[in-house]
């Protein structure tokens, strides 16, 4: 990325309304380089925050009306709204990212799968097992960083679960 940007900047010299026959910078032609560069600036911040909160491991608080998924993509899914739970150690096939964020291993935000349709996911995938929510607005797959703390949430997810039927 930081190269594409250096081989745009650099690019410019070619420019005849900006730079002069000798490759130099014409008396106060850096002014049209302003523009172009904040908006570059202002992208490379933007995709830098998206990256950041996207690599973020997922938060899970549990609520009196539901479970709450925090970050990005994240909502709350109240206990009446979950139909079933269930602990799985392989993921769905993925066929296409819809909306989100897939870096390496972590993936997270709207997919389309093979088995399920579309799936919310909140998953790092090197991290097996992966709970799986079936709620009334679609299906949730999410785990957390290790496995004994995803089991440990898929157990509290049974019992709210259980003590609503």
């Amino acid at each position: 990325m930081i190269s594409t940007f250096y081989v745009l900047f650099k690019a410019q010299k070619y420019d005849g309304n900006i730079y002069d026959e000798n490759g130099k910078l014409r008396k106060g032609a850096w002014k049209q380089l302003v523009i172009p560069g904040f908006i570059s600036v202002v992208t490379l911040i933007f995709i830098s925050v998206v990256m950041y909160f996207s690599i973020q491991p997922t938060r899970v608080s549990f609520l009196e009306e539901g479970i709450q998924i925090h970050g990005m993509y994240g909502d709350v899914y109240t206990w009446e709204s979950i139909e079933s739970a269930s602990l799985k150690d392989e993921l769905p096939t993925i066929e296409i990212r819809t909306n989100g964020s897939s870096l390496g291993s972590k993936l997270k935000g709207y997919f389309k799968t093979k088995e399920l349709g579309a799936v919310k996911l909140f998953v790092n995938t090197k991290n097996p097992p992966y709970i799986y929510l079936e709620t009334d607005r679609g299906m949730i797959i999410f785990n957390m960083n290790d496995k004994d703390e995803t089991q440990e949430i898929f157990s509290r997810i049974l019992r709210k679960i259980e003590y609503q039927f």
